[in-house]
């Protein structure tokens, strides 16, 4: 019997729901939630949209990177910037900082520290092989310490007025008192300056004051180490942190001190290069290597980060978005291997624990206020808010790239930024003569193929909103929007956004059909003369819900291949869970599901199988659809095709070849996808196959006698007879032979012309005769076994008598 056995290897694209079921788009978690665009909006723990407080530029330093900032009590803020070195202050008026000028350039690339004294004078850090500079409110400067460290980290003012300085490349704290300053010109060092601590660190790179005891707070590179440093220079670690590198210290109203630490794997290629260095000496790398004007855009407009290190995802992924993306695996806070940045608490008891952790954002600054702390990242500029539950808001976004210091004055907070250097003022509440606006914007949907937008819905909460604030409360409007294009990212080419959409419940999208979708999210708190009006914040947005129909994408076989005669394919297990399910719609576990995975089918084993042809083809359906497959035939030579098999769901077809005739034949593989589409929506995809050869006939062996003597020189006969055997087979080519002589062992024989290659062959087989005068008479069996090129054996045995 012969056996073609035709396997269908289905490869399903698992991009989208099947083109009879409409997707809908949700964007399920936080983290999807976070590869949007906010502007101006708040992104809760739950993933809930609220607007966020204000966040004003004040003041634009023009230069790339503000690593320091201090306050003074009058409210005047100074800036730390490079490349050049310049310290800019930015003066108040009243309680808010309005205009900014240049307040000292000094001759160093960086001022990485500042601290301002009871009296208002500024002392100002400077590295590499810096100093610490004296300036007075007149803008007068002179160098106050020169210590011989490389670095200068960090400046912090002491209870008794004593200004702490710590240093990297010996880890050293500086005790310097302020009247040991030069009082009329610059000295190399303060007189009176003494090492104030001596760590076995290579660095300090954080300094902090807890007021309530006089304790000095450090923090340390390589070592993770947060110290308390008492009055006497006693010190006594309070936490030793897996990560390398305390960054930056905060003393909360409570007298809890939160640390934050960066690790290893936030290192920048600048900052491995060098064994030792800390992400401070990467930052001051890399910008030391850059010119002073702002660094360039990225590709998508936004600016590089500092160090090289870019987290964003804001472009995802290069590869099409799914209706709903994967989510990483959860993850404890306290997991810290791997963790780029960690914040840290240490109650006033000594007590620690992990507040928050994360691997793919690099945190710089820290502020701790009274019910919250902040982190300003790395992530397109982005503020997070750590509350007392240690639950992650994303505050605001600006509109640079890195969130490098904060500094609070009067309750009110202003954060700078690098890439470019710029001035921030936080709002905590919504007391403004003007209307505030947030936008957030959706990351970019991809429906793989054209798609008829269908609904648009979400779910409004919160006792601010227009349609139920109260008297002296601020009213927050909600609107929604749509655009839609064919580009994976928004351009000129893209529809315009849509009219607003303000019902929740559902509202039609007007967006023309195209392959990309986005959505957008405007709040608007109505002006308000309430001083202690909050509540705007309390509105929020959630259960943002697309539905979209994709249209039908005809099925496609994208391969298909003969395998050699003789290989059969066998089915194996297909990890596809219960076919029930697939088959209702209204199941959870249907592969109908918008966004799961396609099933997994298990190439099927090959194994040897005499009379077996094969033919394997690939087949995907764009939309995810389930198909089904009939399989036609024709020989070659004829025009028609003949139905063999309708309506196949399984992944192998296997035919008697006794059923066809010996010759040439042509197979065509139709997908349709008409299970899970309407009669005018099915489509189908077809392919046909190679010309190949069916042949279940094995090759006719006939015995051509042949009784003569080979002759030799002279004329006489030798003792050498031929038998010679002719083979043909109607279909195939002979592909070799064996003889076997008496019973022995098989061995290969060839043709006369050498070569076996046609489907007609002559082998001649010698045989010795007896010797002359021998009266030897037995008889000689020979048997010769012919095989075609599809693995057909004929044969044929001849018994002859030696002479």
């Amino acid at each position: 019997m012969y056996i073609v056995i035709i396997t269908i290897v289905i490869i399903a694209s698992g991009m989208f729901a099947r083109a009879n079921a409409p997707v809908v788009w949700e964007l399920k978690t936080r983290a999807e939630i976070l590869r949007g665009t906010s502007r101006g909006v708040s992104i809760t723990e739950t993933g809930a949209l609220m607007l966020a407080p204000r966040f004003d530029a004040v003041f634009d330093t023009k230069q790339s990177y503000v690593w320091s900032s201090a306050v003074d009590k009058a409210g005047n803020i100074y800036l730390g910037t490079g490349n050049d070195g310049r310290v800019f202050r930015v003066a108040s008026n009243g309680a808010n900082p309005t205009n900014g000028t240049l307040f000292y350039d000094t001759p160093e690339l960086n001022v990485t520290a500042l601290a301002v004294d009871a009296n208002g004078v500024l002392y100002a850090a400077t590295s590499p092989d810096g100093k610490v500079y004296r300036i007075t409110q007149g803008g007068q400067a002179e160098v106050f310490f020169d210590p011989s460290d490389k670095y200068i980290w960090s400046l912090a003012m002491m209870n008794d007025g004593a200004l702490a300085v710590g240093t990297g490349g010996e880890g050293r704290i500086y005790r310097v008192p302020v009247e040991g300053g030069a009082a009329g010109g610059v000295v190399k060092r303060a007189p009176e300056a003494v090492v104030f601590y001596d760590s076995s660190e290579t660095h300090i790179i954080s300094l902090a004051i807890n007021r309530a005891t006089g304790d000095l707070i450090a923090g340390t590179d390589p070592g993770g180490l947060v110290l308390r440093v008492d009055r006497s220079g006693k010190a006594f670690a309070l936490l030793d942190a897996p990560l390398r590198e305390m960054h930056a210290l905060s003393i909360a109203p409570d007298n809890s001190i939160y640390a934050l630490a960066i690790g290893d794997a936030a290192s920048s290629p600048s900052r491995t290069s060098g064994a030792g260095s800390t992400m401070l000496e990467a930052l001051l790398a890399a910008a030391a290597s850059s010119t002073t004007s702002p660094p360039a855009t990225t590709p998508d407009g936004s600016p590089p980060t500092v160090g090289g290190t870019d987290t964003t995802g804001s472009r995802a992924e290069s590869s099409p978005l799914s209706a709903s993306v994967a989510s990483p695996a959860a993850r404890s806070r306290r997991r810290l291997a791997g963790a780029r940045s960690a914040l840290f608490r240490i109650t006033p008891n000594g007590a620690s624990e992990v507040v928050w952790s994360s691997p793919g954002v690099t945190a710089f600054s820290l502020a701790a206020r009274d019910g919250d702390v902040l982190l300003g990242t790395n992530e397109r500029g982005r503020i997070l808010s750590i509350d007392a539950q240690t639950d992650e808001t994303l505050l605001v976004e600006a509109s640079e790239n890195q969130i490098s210091s904060f500094v609070t004055h009067n309750g009110e907070l202003f954060a700078a930024s690098s890439n470019a250097g710029k001035l921030f003022r936080l709002g905590r509440n919504f007391n403004r003569s003007e209307p505030h606006t947030g936008t957030y914007e959706s990351p970019v949907q991809d429906a793989q193929v054209t798609a008829q937008w269908g609904n648009l819905s979400w779910r409004v909460s919160g006792v601010g909103n227009a349609n139920n604030a109260g008297q002296g409360q601020v009213t927050t409007q909600v609107i929604m929007q749509t655009r839609s294009g064919n580009t994976e990212q928004p351009d000129r080419t893209w529809s315009d956004w849509s009219a607003a959409y303000t019902d929740g419940g559902g509202s039609i999208i007007l967006s023309p059909p195209a392959r990309f979708i986005q959505w957008r999210v405007t709040f608007t708190a109505a002006a308000t003369v309430n001083q202690n009006a909050n509540m705007a914040e309390s509105v929020r947005v959630e259960d943002v819900r697309l539905v979209y129909l994709p249209r039908n994408v005809a099925p496609e076989i994208i391969s298909l291949v003969a395998l050699p005669p003789n290989v059969a394919l066998l089915p194996t297990i297909s990890l596809t869970g219960d076919a029930s399910n697939d088959a209702n719609p209204d199941n959870p576990l249907a592969t109908t599901t918008t966004g799961t995975s396609p099933a997994i089918t298990i190439p099927p084993r090959r194994t040897f199988q005499r009379g077996a042809m094969s033919l394997q083809w690939q087949a995907e359906d764009a939309n995810n659809d389930r198909m089904e497959y009939s399989i036609t035939f024709r020989h070659v030579g004829e025009s028609r095709f003949q139905i063999l098999r309708t309506n196949l769901r399984d992944n192998f077809f296997t035919i008697d070849a006794a059923t066809l005739a010996d010759g040439q034949y042509v197979f065509r593989v139709t997908a349709s996808d008409a299970v899970d589409n309407p009669t005018s929506r099915a489509l189908t995809g077809e392919r046909v196959s190679e010309a190949f050869t069916i042949d279940a006939t094995p090759p006719e062996v006939q015995v051509t006698p042949d009784t003569t003597s080979d002759t030799v020189a002279g004329g006489a006969s030798s003792n050498v007879r031929r038998i010679r055997f002719s083979v043909e087979d109607a279909t195939s080519a002979i592909r070799r032979a064996d003889v076997s002589i008496n019973g022995g062992r098989w061995t290969s024989v060839y043709p006369d012309d050498g070569i076996a290659d046609e489907r007609r062959e002559t082998f001649s087989i010698q045989l010795p005769t007896t010797s002359t005068g021998s009266t030897e008479t037995a008889d000689v069996t020979i048997a010769l076994r012919a095989f075609d090129t599809n693995g057909n054996v004929g044969n044929a045995r001849t018994v002859q008598r030696r002479r």
